[in-house]
């Protein structure tokens, strides 16, 4: 009534996905419906194992679930009462925590989104990685705090290492940018740091 068995083939086209499933070295049954749960859609991939079950005993009448005890998150990777959607252990994965957080990660190498219960939103970019804002393919790029900061500098030390100084034939317009007449202009202090967890837009 119920048995181990691994996928050989799916077809996914219909209201209900059927399967071809190798449930021994030589026996094989096709047209098995594969269950899924209420709103997740699945196709899984030949090779996937499945429990093969007979629906009131009668082998002609089989129901598959798919298990994949190869491929899952461990230890740390999910805590106790936690869920996650997955392909793989590192690759794309939108967790569940227990605290209220959301995690999506878009792959190994990718960037990771982090909601958090307190309304705090934490996006994690490779370096050299973009953001796009914006509608009709997002071409806009958003400029990260740590990009800003370098361009202020920038700012900041041409603009310090720029001076006015009186000719004493036109005071008035010879004055510096700030301070009294005659005196360098002092180093400019009004441009401060932006906080690393700030993101500003750019055209």
């Amino acid at each position: 009534m119920v048995r181990r068995a691994v996928l050989r083939a799916l077809v996914n086209d219909g209201g209900l996905a059927q399967g071809q499933f190798e449930l021994t070295k030589d026996e094989l049954a096709d047209g098995v419906e594969m269950a899924s749960w209420p709103g997740i859609s699945i196709r899984p991939a030949p090779g996937c194992e499945a429990i093969v079950l007979s629906i009131g005993g009668n082998p002609s009448n089989l129901i598959a679930i798919p298990n994949q005890r190869a491929k899952r998150l461990t230890g740390e990777d999910l805590e106790p009462g936690e869920v996650a959607l997955h392909i793989g252990v590192s690759e794309q994965v939108v967790r569940l925590k227990n605290d209220g957080t959301v995690l999506l990660k878009s792959g190994e190498q990718g960037a990771t989104l982090t909601l958090k219960p307190d309304g705090d939103v934490v996006l994690d970019v490779p370096t050299g990685a973009k953001i796009f804002w914006g509608v009709d393919g997002a071409t806009h790029p958003i400029a990260l705090a740590d990009e800003v900061d370098a361009m202020l500098a920038t700012i900041r030390t041409q603009f310090n290492a720029h001076r006015h100084f009186s000719t004493g034939l036109f005071d008035s317009l010879a004055a510096p940018v700030t301070g009294t007449t005659g005196a360098p202009t002092p180093p400019l202090s009004g441009i401060s740091t932006v906080a690393s967890d700030t993101i500003f837009g750019v055209s």
